[in-house]
């Protein structure tokens, strides 16, 4: 069970943490 609850964590992490990067990218990028 906490695996399960851990795995899902990591991807959500993971995924926000993708997604600010990206975000921070194409915003200076596009600057």
């Amino acid at each position: 069970m906490d695996r399960i609850i851990s795995s899902v964590f990591f991807e959500f992490f993971e995924m926000l943490l993708v997604d600010t990067l990206l975000g921070d990218y194409a915003g200076f990028h596009f600057l």
